[in-house]
């Protein structure tokens, strides 16, 4: 039987809720979770014949500028939190010089752990290189937008950069 679009989202979405005043959005695509996902979405996806780790650097690029071109574009903060630092408390301080009734108040930018991908070259028949991937616990930049909304309150997204797979 083919199922219908309750079953699915029943089956294959979840909501789960920690708390109040935070919202998280993780764009999960489990096909980019495998070795092979990650080949297919590079060689085949994007057209390229050899799934090369430098592929992603481009991407990664163009995600980390985007990100500072809408904050300069908007007067927006980057702020780089610490390690061991409250993240709430260094907000907390631009929240209470921020003026408009609703919008980004920052952009905190900090390093943190996830899982992602490390490549090992290889060579393959002739001249071409074969990259085999494999899942590894990478320390990479999350970008986290603290925002002020009317009807929401201060709730925050958060978001980590492409990391580049060495």
């Amino acid at each position: 039987m083919t199922p219908n679009i309750a079953d699915i989202i029943r089956h294959h979405v979840a909501l789960e809720v920690r708390c109040i005043d935070r919202v998280y959005l993780h764009a999960y695509m489990p096909k980019l979770q495998t070795s092979g996902g990650l080949c297919y979405f590079l060689q085949d996806y994007l057209g390229h014949p050899v799934p090369s780790p430098a592929l992603l650097k481009p991407r990664h690029d163009h995600f980390i500028a985007a990100v500072h071109a809408f904050a300069a574009r908007h007067r927006i903060p980057v702020v780089p939190f610490e390690r061991g630092e409250s993240k709430d408390v260094c907000v907390a301080k631009h929240r209470a010089r921020f003026t408009a009734r609703e919008g980004v108040v920052i952009v905190g930018v900090a390093q943190e752990k996830m899982r992602s991908f490390k490549a090992h070259k290889r060579q393959g028949r002739g001249h071409t290189p074969v990259f085999d991937f494999s899942r590894q616990s990478v320390a990479v930049n999350h970008y986290y937008f603290y925002v002020e909304d009317r009807d929401w309150g201060p709730p925050f997204s958060r978001s980590a950069a492409i990391p580049r797979i060495r």
